[in-house]
């Protein structure tokens, strides 16, 4: 009996197809408790030191397939889950310390990714002695320029009936280097991310980023203060962060840089080894 692939991922390299099954199988969702929502995350590996992957925004933890078996070699890792009926960061922020308290977590090293990025920064000014290290990749600084953004992107969309908005997100491309092996897989994940989208959770995740650009104030003193160690990540070919690089180096003038010639937004599923050895190399240096 031949084996049934979903057809997002029937021209993916079989293999690949395989190594996101098994990460699905091999790392189920947890859940834990913050306020009145029950929210999800994945738990894996023993180390002594604990590495927090924060939320993914509209995408599922499956963004991590590369990273978190790596990072569990080496450590505890805590991956939570975004929540559909709020991406506030204040409830966000709370649902971290929730989290720590759960799994009995003093102090952690963060990893943002893109809307995580923005998580990091925030969490950062509201709970700096819970974060030992932290590492910002692929975001731009939360400012009144992210709620205008978004303001327009909601306009856009509030018009848009769902299946058409799912067919349309589905059908983009961005375009990834051919010298990247995982292209093809990257492109179905992203797909299938697209076709289960909900129009009402496109729209929740666009109007709460514009009230948190809003609300977010930035607290120079408190990153001065804070003891730990910051490392900044983009690609030169990512139009969404690479732009606002130079400006988040001024807000965190204190931290490490690392700039990928390539790899766009997705370099962390795009060129996974470079990737992963940026981000481990920082945790080692600095636990």
């Amino acid at each position: 009996m031949s084996e049934q692939v979903p057809s997002v991922y029937e021209h993916v390299p079989r293999e690949q197809y395989h190594l996101l099954a098994d990460f699905r199988q091999r790392y189920p969702y947890q859940k834990f408790k913050s306020g009145s929502l029950s929210w999800s995350y994945i738990r894996a590996g023993e180390g002594q030191e604990t590495v927090l992957l924060l939320p993914t925004g509209l995408v599922s933890l499956d963004l991590w397939l590369h990273l978190l078996p790596e990072l569990a070699r080496h450590y505890r890792v805590l991956a939570l889950a975004s929540h559909t009926e709020t991406f506030a960061l204040s409830a966000v922020n709370q649902a971290i310390t929730d989290l720590l308290h759960h799994e009995g977590a003093e102090r952690v090293t963060a990893i943002g990714v893109s809307y995580g990025g923005g998580v990091g920064q925030a969490y950062l000014q509201t709970a700096p002695n819970r974060l030992k290290n932290l590492v910002l990749s692929h975001c731009t600084p939360v400012t009144m320029r992210t709620a205008k953004r978004l303001e327009r992107g909601a306009r856009l969309v509030k018009w848009i009936p769902n299946r058409p908005l799912r067919f349309i997100l589905s059908r983009r491309r961005t375009r990834y280097p051919a010298r990247s092996q995982w292209q093809t897989l990257t492109a179905a994940y992203f797909q299938e991310q697209a076709l289960v989208s909900h129009k009402a959770t496109v729209m929740k995740f666009m109007l709460d980023g514009v009230a948190n650009a809003r609300a977010f104030t930035f607290d120079a003193e408190v990153v001065n203060k804070w003891s730990g160690n910051l490392l900044l990540l983009t690609s030169a070919d990512d139009a969404t962060s690479y732009p606002h690089f130079e400006a988040l180096k001024r807000r965190y003038p204190q931290a490490e840089t690392n700039i990928f010639p390539e790899g766009g937004h997705h370099t962390l599923l795009i060129f996974p080894h470079k990737y992963g050895q940026a981000v481990l190399n920082f945790c080692a240096q600095s636990m």
